[in-house]
């Protein structure tokens, strides 16, 4: 055994052992209860349904708002009876890109009715982006748990 090599056994040996490092856990997201899709058109401001999943979804009809005015249109939303709705989650495009939705009306002893508000101006990620691209709106419920 060479002189160097004694201290580095003797550390070695008597060092005690690193923590462990244990990795983050993170709750998993929850499902949800019923989803709908909404395709944007920027070129006609027209608003399409293109996928709704436990919830019946209209669109405002168009003498009580204006897109082109108002750059917000109103969404009527019929879920089935007896859930209470406890979140709204509305995106655009990707999971990442989040917008705010305005709870018009909910009533508490009708809860399987809700009607949003969905301003455009949110729609787009930048400044300087195309207001006259498409864009697919997706607005997911969520409720109490039973």
């Amino acid at each position: 055994m060479t002189f160097g090599s004694l201290p580095l056994a003797w550390l070695l040996a008597f060092t005690p052992a690193p923590p462990t490092i244990e990795l983050a856990k993170y709750p998993q997201l929850p499902t949800p209860f019923s989803s709908a899709t909404l395709l944007v058109d920027g070129a006609t401001a027209g608003v399409a349904v293109r996928d709704q999943t436990n919830v019946a979804v209209t669109i405002a009809p168009a003498e009580y708002q204006e897109l082109r005015v108002s750059r917000a249109f109103e969404v009527i939303c019929q879920l089935p009876p007896n859930y209470g709705i406890q979140s709204v989650r509305a995106w655009v495009d990707s999971r990442y890109h989040l917008i705010p939705v305005t709870v018009l009306e909910y009533k508490t002893f009708n809860p399987s009715y809700i009607k949003l508000e969905i301003e455009t101006l949110y729609l787009r990620n930048k400044i300087n982006d195309v207001a006259l691209s498409n864009h697919r709106i997706h607005i997911d419920f969520f409720t109490y748990p039973r």
